[in-house]
């Protein structure tokens, strides 16, 4: 499975949903956990790994934990501005350095925010989570707004990467949204 692009392996993700719900709750939390010890074992979280963890868990939590949805404490863009950027300029460092600053203007254009790309040491994996934490308790809108401003950051060069699907759907999956499957036949 190496090999494969990630929206591919995403799309593989998608289709064990179904059969993950048919554990029993002990079944579910040893699955879990194993999971949890797999993605350490090494050390380091990759994007992948992140966003495997974020949709198996939001996905499988909401049927085997019955969560209630988030209570909304945001109802404008401008109330995550801090947020956003973190997502946006990490969005636009994974589709690579050298068009970096072009994916996130596109991002940006229609916004008339007044700040920069965040410092690449302020976009680490616990800083996105928090973000993304932040951003689960907004409106539909306000959600709707950072996935089209990440999927311009994205298909600014016309071509969506593997870490660049990734981290699309984690973040979608962290806001509780779903962004359909980019893999093409």
């Amino acid at each position: 499975l190496g090999s494969l692009h990630s929206s591919e392996k995403i799309a593989l993700v998608d289709l064990t949903i179904p059969t993950l719900r048919r554990l029993s709750l002990p079944e579910y939390d040893r699955f879990i956990e194993i999971t949890q010890w797999l993605i350490a074992s090494d050390g380091q979280v990759d994007l992948f790994e992140f966003m495997l963890q974020h949709v198996v868990q939001r996905h499988l939590d909401t049927h085997f934990r019955r969560r209630a949805f988030p209570k909304i404490k945001f109802r404008k863009i401008d109330a995550l501005q801090q947020e956003a950027n973190i997502l946006i300029t990490t969005m636009a460092a994974v589709g690579g350095e050298d068009q970096m600053k072009d994916a996130y203007m596109a991002a940006v254009a229609d916004l008339g925010w007044e700040i920069g790309m965040t410092p690449p040491a302020e976009c680490g994996l616990k800083n996105i989570e928090s973000a993304l934490d932040k951003f689960n308790h907004a409106t539909p809108l306000v959600k709707k707004q950072l996935l089209r401003m990440l999927g311009l950051a994205v298909m600014h060069d016309g071509v969506v990467e593997s870490r660049e699907a990734e981290l699309l759907r984690a973040t979608a999956d962290a806001i509780g949204c779903s962004v359909p499957p980019f893999v093409s036949t």
